[in-house]
């Protein structure tokens, strides 16, 4: 899961800056960390991945529990970030049918469409090419690696940002 966790941590990166370079007609650079991963990618895959068996049973019943888990997941990561680094990186208020302006009934409507296709496509094309072995487990942990030390190099930064503000 070390391998799958951090190879779709990198590619939601490149998928996120392209569709919203796109979208926006100017160059993005999706995420908050210094480097070219987004967590929140890879967790949601490696939860998709848990799901898989139930998806391969029923795919109705897989395809509305991932939805269901990665609205879950967006929810929490907005409160988590929001919480740690006092980023807000996404704000649903003006939509309708948002819940607390962290996620809404489009992202759950697309969070169906990821969930099938993921599951369907992207995953048994990926995992074909990227084979568990001692080689890829070894750079998958040295990247997660990288991404901790990312993620404590920001959470230390947001540390000494309150001591500055309380003096």
């Amino acid at each position: 899961m070390v391998i799958y966790f951090t190879l779709y941590s990198f590619l939601g990166f490149f998928i996120q800056s392209i569709f919203f370079s796109i979208k926006d007609k100017k160059l993005r650079i999706c995420g908050f960390l210094y480097g070219p991963y987004i967590p929140t990618w890879g967790f949601a895959a490696v939860l998709l991945l848990f799901i898989q068996p139930i998806f391969l049973a029923s795919p109705i019943c897989g395809i509305i529990l991932g939805a269901l888990f990665l609205t879950s997941l967006q929810y929490y990561t907005y409160n988590f970030v929001d919480k740690n680094f006092h980023i807000k990186l996404w704000d649903y208020s003006n939509h309708k049918y948002n819940i607390n302006g962290k996620t809404d009934l489009r992202c759950i409507v697309f969070f169906l469409f990821v969930s099938y296709f993921f599951l369907t496509f992207i995953h048994p094309a990926v995992s074909s090419v990227f084979l568990d072995n001692d080689i890829n487990t070894i750079l998958a942990l040295l990247f997660l690696t990288i991404m901790l030390k990312d993620y404590f190099i920001h959470l230390q930064k947001q540390e000494n940002k309150k001591r500055l503000d309380l003096h």
